[in-house]
């Protein structure tokens, strides 16, 4: 998943590192949104490669890239990525479906 934003975290460099990201995930609640294209992206790739589907060979990823923030003279700012553990994805899978998860709540 690759999502741009114009967030403006502020005029220099620093201000896209790697904790103001984080606090600007948090604040913003993008945090909570790229689990969820996640889950949109496993069970597409699922339906599209049925058993041959597995996250850890066919999913990458989230990447937010704060546009504002990117720049050469500081390679890795304004740019935010996770990769959360398969059993996260497929547990809230599993409770948006109105389902029980066999390995419990997360």
């Amino acid at each position: 998943i690759a999502d741009y934003k114009s967030d403006w975290l502020g005029g220099a460099p620093e201000d896209y590192g790697a904790e103001a990201l984080q606090q600007a995930m948090q604040e913003r609640g993008y945090a909570l949104q790229y689990p969820i294209y996640l889950v949109a992206l496993s069970r597409w790739l699922r339906s599209r490669l049925g058993e041959a589907f597995d996250y850890d060979t066919h999913i990458g990823g989230a990447y937010y890239l704060f546009v504002r923030g990117m720049t050469a003279a500081v390679p890795g700012a304004g740019i935010y990525f996770d990769r959360p553990d398969a059993a996260l994805i497929e547990t809230l899978d599993h409770y948006f479906k109105g389902e029980a998860h066999a390995a419990g709540a997360v």
